[in-house]
């Protein structure tokens, strides 16, 4: 039952952030969030900060779900290495990468290869680089 999921997942961050000093115990809460989210987007966003903002963890997210990033601290939503994993899952990520990462040529060349569609969300530099549209088309 998707509601018992859910709850179940709720609980476990709710336990994270009452312990988030206990490391071993929050990579476990990662653990149920990460087997969790594909099916309920909604986990990410109640997740704690601690896990928002847990580079390696959202990574891991960002490589099978990019759209993920959405829920990502803004310090990783400027993180080259986050933003490239995410876009290359699910182009239209870029939409949430920070101001600078959506004038990075690498990085809005990697989400129109993905979905064409991205472009939308490239800085207007880049939307009139003949390099990117040509790979967005």
């Amino acid at each position: 039952n998707d509601k018992e999921v859910v709850l179940k997942a709720l609980e476990f961050i709710q336990e994270a952030v009452q312990r988030s000093g206990n490391v071993q115990h929050r990579k476990g809460v990662q653990e149920e969030v990460f087997s969790n989210v594909h099916s309920h987007k909604c986990i990410l966003e109640l997740a704690s900060e601690d896990i928002k903002n847990d580079k390696d963890f959202i990574l891991k997210v960002a490589q099978r779900f990019g759209w993920a990033i959405f829920f990502a601290s803004e310090n990783l939503k400027n993180d080259k290495e986050v933003v490239s994993k995410a876009v290359k899952t699910f182009g239209c990520a870029l939409k949430f990468a920070r101001k600078s990462l959506k004038n990075d040529k690498d990085i809005v060349l990697q989400a129109v290869k993905q979905d064409g569609l991205a472009l939308e969300f490239a800085s207007v530099s880049l939307k009139n680089d003949k390099e990117v549209v040509l790979e967005a088309v």
